[in-house]
């Protein structure tokens, strides 16, 4: 009986050096469950540019315009005119339309403007010759370039318009100082009034345009003279993509 029990005692001990003991009473128990891999870390994206910022953003023909030199450090660009008012107050209907559908122009107040695409807009007693006095709404860039930019898309969008680019000096008949307008600054505040046809045909127009500045004719006269077959109650929409789809529906 004690050979035996000294086998036993030996048997057990070189299960023990092998590791089997612990691996016999491993069996018994349920290994625990390896972590779930960690999920990847999200990669981050530039979402892409709005139908409003890419359509609007798009360079316009400068054909028909005498342009002036992209480094113009004095840079400034006659949109039009309009006889004078006796309370010195002017809707600049076309002017406002045109700038709220191309959000690329930054309007401030600062003389020069300092940053691209920045540009100050006044209006300034006008006096050609021996014309009538009139009032000229007049913008002022940052430099030339943006000059260009803003008269070609004046030109093309109110069609018919006539922009004049100067650098440097300033015509005698824009009489200084001019006085800030008072537009261009809250985006909503520009948007065409419930009963005004004449905005709301400009900014279809305007939009119209934007999107596809191969649109021929001129929409904003087309809709003045028949709004009833417009949608001008689209123009109340906030963005163009939104007058666009309103116009389609």
């Amino acid at each position: 009986m004690r050979h035996v029990q000294i086998a036993v005692v030996a048997v057990f001990a070189l299960l023990l050096s092998c590791g089997k003991v612990n691996e016999i009473i491993g069996r018994t128990k349920k290994a625990p469950a390896p972590p779930p891999p960690a999920a990847p870390a999200p990669v981050a994206s530039t979402p892409p540019p709005t139908a409003d910022a890419s359509a609007a953003a798009a360079a316009y023909s400068t054909e028909g315009l005498k342009t002036i030199p992209d480094d113009c450090a004095k840079a400034m660009v006659l949109l039009t005119t309009v006889p004078r008012a006796k309370n010195d107050k002017y809707p600049w209907t076309f002017a406002r339309q045109a700038l709220l559908a191309h959000p690329q122009f930054k309007i401030g107040s600062a003389l020069p403007p300092k940053t691209v695409n920045t540009i100050t807009l006044q209006q300034n007693d006008f006096r050609a010759g021996k014309a009538k006095p009139s009032k000229a709404l007049v913008a002022i860039c940052n430099n030339g370039a943006t000059c260009n930019k803003l008269a070609a898309m004046y030109k093309n969008v109110v069609r018919g318009s006539k922009p004049d680019l100067f650098c440097e000096n300033v015509p005698n008949a824009i009489r200084e100082p001019g006085s800030f307008v008072d537009f261009g600054i809250d985006p909503a505040k520009d948007l065409p009034g419930a009963r005004d046809v004449t905005a709301q045909c400009a900014r279809l127009a305007a939009c119209t345009i934007a999107a596809d500045h191969n649109t021929p004719g001129d929409p904003s006269a087309q809709c003045q003279k028949t709004p009833a077959d417009f949608k001008t109650q689209c123009a109340l929409q906030t963005t163009c993509a939104a007058v666009l789809d309103c116009m389609k529906k």
